[in-house]
């Protein structure tokens, strides 16, 4: 099995923070990779892209998001019994 590539940086929070909705899709690109490694906060964080990874995200027997975020956050960003917090 191929060695997964990783991020140049040490840390790649500020990269993520400055360009967050297009970090993932660029670094896949420069890596010539659908999957790469990096950190984040200094934890070491696996980052995927592609219908491959969208199959892995939405399979309900891998992630559950019931509960997954806390209710003061709920409250502020999103609204409580928003799509983002329901299963199935």
């Amino acid at each position: 099995m191929p060695k997964t590539p990783h991020t140049k940086g040490p840390d790649e929070t500020l990269s993520l923070l400055a360009d967050p909705y297009r970090f993932i899709s660029r670094q896949c690109q420069r890596l010539g990779a659908n999957a790469f490694e990096s950190r984040f906060l200094l934890k070491k964080t696996n980052c995927l892209k592609g219908a491959k990874a969208a199959e892995i995200f939405y399979d309900t027997t891998r992630f559950e998001r019931e509960g997954a975020m806390p209710v003061a956050i709920q409250k502020t960003l999103l609204g409580q019994g928003g799509v983002q917090g329901l299963d199935g």
